[in-house]
């Protein structure tokens, strides 16, 4: 193995997802997929690393409102995943501006980076045993998962087990 001196991929942000590869992104070529805590998805170049498109899905929030934590901000820290089927990528992240105000699971089309319809949708409106996904104590960091066309979307809490939560698995 050997790096590739003509590929030079540069974004903003910290990342904690793994980044992802479509093999047919945008014009039939490869794309990999960067997701960052700023709430921003890259579609880099699968052979120059150029940006090819760059959605925000809201404004990244920049302390938990949890009173711990080990991420700053604290937008998309999960990896996201490819339906290649679709060529839509799911990803979560919290959204607000000094805490997490909510949850969020949006769908993007691969090849624009557009918001597929009916999406986002808001984890934090959803309620189980009349119990509420409380924005601010949850965290989003295990990947996503895509089974037989159903999205799994998991949460647990912040580093340092502070405050009220659940775990969840939407």
């Amino acid at each position: 193995m050997a790096p590739d001196t003509g590929f030079s991929a540069t974004f903003t942000g910290n990342m904690y997802a793994s980044p992802l590869f479509l093999a047919n992104g945008p014009g039939g070529k490869g794309i990999f997929i960067a997701a960052t805590t700023s709430n921003n998805v890259y579609a880099l170049d699968e052979t120059t690393g150029a940006v090819v498109w760059t959605r925000n899905i809201g404004a990244a929030p920049s302390a938990t409102g949890a009173g711990c934590g080990n991420v700053s901000p604290v937008g998309i820290i999960s990896t996201p995943v490819i339906d290649a089927a679709t060529s839509t990528i799911y990803v979560a992240g919290g959204v607000g501006t000094t805490q997490i105000d909510r949850h969020e699971i949006h769908a993007l089309d691969a090849l624009t980076g557009n918001e597929r319809a009916g999406w986002p949708i808001s984890a934090s409106t959803i309620k189980a045993d009349l119990v509420e996904l409380a924005p601010a104590p949850h965290n989003q960091r295990s990947a996503l998962s895509l089974v037989n066309g159903v999205l799994y979307v998991a949460y647990g809490g912040h580093a340092g087990d502070c405050n009220e939560y659940r775990g969840w698995v939407i």
